[in-house]
């Protein structure tokens, strides 16, 4: 009882779309503005929210903030994210990206961070934002899942193969291959 209610005037809907501007960049300055308190007060309030979400054993807060993460993304202005509508519908409709742009996004995320590098900062490279990879990844996966045994396997046959061609591809890019 009482887990749900607002932080300090900070309902949990709020939170979330606070915490969506952030994976899509903004500072914890901005963030303190949209909402009119100081960093101390936003510290507190985040605190809170982890905190009530990690002793919820039912997962009742996870999933209440899980979907208003997932609305905020889609509110102009908020997640700004080219990706945040087939997000809302997974696996559903019309392909967010080509396939193969996105196993290759997957693949070079995955070699560079295994070197070291930044995941952030890696797919600011890639040109996509942790929230458009999240979006993506979302839609994605559910397609996968759908559709993988479908005509003889084809969506698995060729995510394996573009998997395969890509990693191969980014197995010689090296994180300092831009210094001479």
């Amino acid at each position: 009882a009482g887990e749900v209610e607002p932080v300090e005037g900070v309902s949990l809907a709020q939170w979330a779309e606070q915490m969506v501007r952030v994976a899509s960049g903004a500072t914890v300055d901005d963030v303190c503005k949209a909402v009119g308190c100081d960093k101390a007060k936003w510290d507190r309030v985040s605190a809170e929210w982890n905190a009530r979400m990690s002793r919820d054993t039912t997962a009742t807060i996870a999933m209440a903030y899980g979907n208003a993460f997932t609305k905020a993304q889609a509110k102009p202005g908020v997640g700004n994210s080219p990706y945040a509508a087939a997000a809302q519908n997974p696996g559903k409709g019309e392909m967010p990206m080509p396939f193969e742009r996105y196993v290759e996004i997957m693949e070079a995320h995955n070699a560079l961070t295994a070197q070291g590098q930044d995941a952030q900062a890696v797919l600011k490279k890639l040109g996509i934002t942790v929230m458009d990879w999240s979006n993506l990844g979302a839609w994605c996966s559910a397609y996968i899942n759908d559709n993988a045994l479908r005509n003889d396997n084809a969506i698995i046959n060729e995510f394996n193969r573009l998997t395969a061609k890509y990693k191969a591809k980014y197995a010689t890019v090296k994180s300092d291959s831009d210094i001479q």
